[in-house]
């Protein structure tokens, strides 16, 4: 774990790009099911973590996704990706 709060918190995936996952302490099916001081907050966290990855990594582009499909539960990937790399594009 990198980065938790009252709300949220946020844990490096080891993989061949830079990749964050942002979870919600308590678990919530869908994004709108949470509070709005919740949907907020990560919302804010997403965008600080898209920017510290786009300034420290120099990204091609910055993917952000919520699919849920394998962890049923609200959380978000935000994904440095780069022309070589394995998963481009």
């Amino acid at each position: 774990m990198i980065y938790e709060n009252d709300l949220i918190y946020i844990e490096k995936e080891e993989a061949q790009v830079p990749w964050l996952k942002i979870f919600t302490k308590e678990i919530y099916k869908e994004f709108s099911d949470c509070p709005l001081e919740l949907q907020k907050e990560l919302f804010e966290k997403i965008l600080l973590c898209e920017k510290a990855m786009i300034e420290f990594y120099k990204p091609e582009k910055i993917n952000i996704a919520s699919f849920a499909n394998y962890v049923p539960r609200v959380h978000f990937h935000v994904m440095a990706r780069f022309k070589e790399d394995a998963f481009f594009p």
